[in-house]
């Protein structure tokens, strides 16, 4: 049950992940995106991200977090095979600049179709049963690009972060943290290093550039008299744990943590952010009496 938060409304802010919506019966995981690309004409773009990134099975790989995690853990080398195997039996600069080409047609196309997608989300039947009861006067950090706060719930826009972009955004974030492969080894070969420093280079496209996304925001300058907040529906995965972190230093020293669980398995990344939720050797750590874990 939602944390009884009467009374406190100006000093609560809600962070909002995909859990949120698949609460109000939402199709906004992973596999639900691929579904749609291959009911509208995008099959080869679907086959094509699953042939380059050999972990990423739609069927199996639900959470978006599962999804940004492979992109975050690609392997150049691994990359630069699949771009060998692409090509005919010759491998020559041609060969190679068609191969790369796609590949970056690829990556640029994961953005705007992610957002033509979301535009497409039907949340006009979301049920009534569904609702809880969120105050207008709350904050609203949200990692959702649908827009279920504005129009099912009424929460005017100046209360809300759409920290990633939402559908009304001309580009919305998606990607990973990373700006080198992280399992890079050296080329083989000479012939190799060309292509997997291209490799990297369409790949660091995909990145979210969290810190610069956090200092331009002003919304976290708004958090200071926040003693509460409520995490709703967020995986916490070790990507966007930054973010947490910003909120962490802007909010009141001994503010309360609410944390939302859906079978238990978010427990351990919960509990990470708590052990490392001080980053300077002067500021205390969150204390576990002020964290609070909760089921909707």
């Amino acid at each position: 049950m939602l944390p009884n938060l009467q009374d406190k409304e100006k000093d609560t802010l809600y962070i909002i992940g995909n859990g949120f919506d698949l609460y109000h019966n939402i199709k906004s995981k992973y596999r639900h995106f691929c579904s749609w690309l291959n009911l509208n004409d995008y099959e080869n773009f679907v086959d094509d991200m699953e042939w380059f990134f050999l972990r990423l099975n739609y069927q199996q790989c639900n959470l978006w977090s599962n999804f940004e995690n492979v992109l975050r853990t690609y392997d150049s080398q691994e990359l630069y095979h699949q771009l060998r195997h692409k090509t005919e039996d010759v491998w020559n600069d041609e060969a190679l600049r068609k191969s790369v080409e796609e590949l970056s047609d690829i990556v640029k196309k994961i953005r705007p179709l992610m957002k033509e997608w979301a535009s497409n989300i039907d949340i006009k039947h979301i049920p009534t049963e569904c609702r809880l009861e969120l105050s207008k006067e709350s904050l609203f950090l949200t990692f959702n690009y649908t827009k279920v706060l504005e129009n099912f719930y009424g929460i005017p826009e100046s209360q809300i972060c759409h920290i990633h972009g939402s559908i009304d955004d001309e580009e919305i974030l998606t990607g990973h943290d990373i700006t080198t492969a992280p399992h890079d080894v050296y080329a083989e070969t000479d012939e190799e290093e060309l292509p997997r420093k291209k490799i990297v280079e369409i790949m660091n496209t995909l990145n979210k550039n969290i810190t610069n996304n956090i200092k331009k925001n002003s919304f976290f300058d708004t958090l200071q008299n926040i003693s509460n907040i409520v995490v709703i529906g967020h995986s916490m995965s070790i990507i966007d744990i930054p973010y947490f972190h910003a909120v962490r230093t802007k909010v009141c020293p001994n503010s309360n943590w609410y944390f939302s669980i859906h079978d238990g398995q978010e427990t351990r990344y919960i509990n990470s952010f708590i052990e490392n939720s001080s980053h300077n050797v002067n500021e205390k750590p969150l204390q576990m009496e002020n964290c609070h874990l909760f089921k909707l």
